[in-house]
């Protein structure tokens, strides 16, 4: 029985199929469109709460990268 169940894995695996989460996939296209709201319509303020909130530390590069962006894309440097 447990042949069967690794030669079906391999078989899969070689074409490509992995199992997908749909609740993750529906949490990532939430976080999605979330954040793009923010992007449009949100102030620096909200942006650095929901940087924070995804657990992005405000010294990684990433953070000074994203305000950066922020900054640039609204013409406030």
């Amino acid at each position: 029985m447990s042949d069967d169940i690794e030669q079906v894995r391999r078989v899969e695996m070689r074409r490509g199929k992995r199992p997908i989460d749909v609740d993750a996939v529906k949490e990532r296209q939430r976080i999605a469109a979330a954040l793009r709201e923010i992007l449009h319509y949100g102030t620096i303020d909200d942006l650095k709460t929901a940087m924070r909130a995804f657990g992005l530390s405000e010294e990684r590069q990433e953070w000074v990268e994203a305000l950066r962006l922020w900054s640039v894309e609204r013409g406030q440097k």
